[in-house]
């Protein structure tokens, strides 16, 4: 009975001493490795708490960490380019006559161009339709009457879209180009864009930078924390502005007395940036 009882008692101090170790190490906290290879210690871990590395340890930015902010920069300026979709509609009773008197309403449009010295790489066909048409006859039979559906004749349409770079040829080109082509010329829409945005885009660009890091500074100064590193920045969107006018108008709008009035105002480039900084 002696050597049962020592062996149960030591076999409880075996445990206990187990147990002990155990609430040790749980009270002693966790550990975490830093990007030099240093043990930090980690205490107070309970449930519901969130550890959060410092971005540094991460291939990106965290989700949780840092100070997460979004600029944009616009700027304004003239377009230099001009693109109209315009072109020719003619309908007979014969195709064939329908499209021979597209086609030379068509090419009196494209001379009168090149009297505009428009380039052949500035004149593009958008699209060439021939569309039959018909009527729907009601014929009666008896007590019934039935639908007939009769071809009537054909329309055929040829449209070219058009670079003009030489904006103040605008109203001038609308005028010349409906004479020459006469009632059965079609003027679309006029969209005015800029050739080349590279220029003002980086200039956007750097305004839309300045912009987030101002935003960065006055989070940290109204947080009362100290403003890090950037540790990431990202393009996350740029538009130029187009100005799109409906050319229903400009028929009427054409005269030999008077030059169409358009008006190219002003367009906007923007882009925006998002940017991630430390907290220090």
């Amino acid at each position: 009975m002696r050597i049962k009882l020592i062996t149960s008692t030591l076999l409880v101090s075996f445990l206990s001493i187990i147990i002990l170790g155990c609430d040790n190490s749980q009270s002693s906290g966790l550990t975490s490795e830093n990007s030099n290879g240093d043990v930090e210690k980690i205490s107070n871990i309970g449930q519901g708490d969130r550890i959060q590395l410092s971005n540094s340890n991460l291939n990106g930015p965290s989700q949780y960490s840092g100070i997460w902010v979004t600029g944009s920069g616009t700027i304004y300026v003239e377009p230099d380019l001009a693109i109209i979709t315009l072109g020719v509609e003619y309908s007979d009773e014969y195709l064939k006559k329908a499209r021979s008197n597209a086609a030379d309403s068509m090419e009196q449009i494209i001379e009168t161009l090149e009297k505009y010295s428009i380039l052949d790489k500035d004149i593009q066909t958008d699209s060439f339709n021939i569309r039959a048409n018909y009527e729907y006859l009601e014929i009666k039979s008896g007590n019934s009457t039935k639908s007939v559906r009769e071809l009537v004749g054909y329309t055929v349409t040829n449209k070219a879209i058009v670079k003009i770079r030489e904006l103040e040829d605008i109203g001038n080109i609308i005028d010349d180009t409906i004479l020459a082509g006469g009632d059965s010329t079609r003027v679309d829409n006029i969209n005015f864009n800029i050739d080349d945005t590279t220029e003002f885009g980086d200039q956007a660009r750097g305004l839309a930078v300045k912009n987030a890091i101002s935003k960065a500074k006055q989070y940290a100064n109204l947080s009362g924390v100290k403003l890090g590193n950037l540790i990431y920045i990202s393009e996350i969107g740029g538009n130029v502005s187009s100005r799109d006018f409906s050319g229903e108008s400009f028929m009427t709008m054409a005269s030999p007395r008077a030059v169409t009035p358009i008006n190219t105002g002003q367009l906007n480039i923007q882009v925006s940036v998002q940017m991630v900084f430390q907290i220090n």
